[in-house]
């Protein structure tokens, strides 16, 4: 079964006052796989988020914080390897090594 999905996709639809259904058609694994997707996106942003007044989400730092930003990021890795466990940990390794 094809879905449409709902939400801006068909508001921006009917705000153009476009007639019918909506023209934009996807399955369910699709909305699913989407769904994965955009939740690692909103992970990204958060973390960026968290660390604005550091660095920005393009990457860019005061050259007064540049040092603190570079030794946050080169530690960054050890950080996270040391919560990473089980399968996750697995297909890290797998891919890194």
């Amino acid at each position: 079964m094809k879905l449409c999905p709902s939400g801006r996709l068909s508001s921006t639809l009917k705000t153009m006052k476009n007639q019918g259904n909506c023209s934009y058609h996807f399955t369910e694994e699709e909305l699913k796989s989407h769904a994965v997707d955009a939740e690692g996106w909103n992970e990204v942003r958060d973390f960026f988020d968290r660390i604005e007044d550091l660095v920005k989400r393009d990457g860019w730092t005061h050259p007064e914080t540049f040092d603190v930003a570079f030794d946050f990021f080169c530690d960054l890795p050890k950080l996270g390897l040391r919560r990473m466990k089980g399968r996750e940990r697995e297909i890290f390794d797998k891919h890194t090594s």
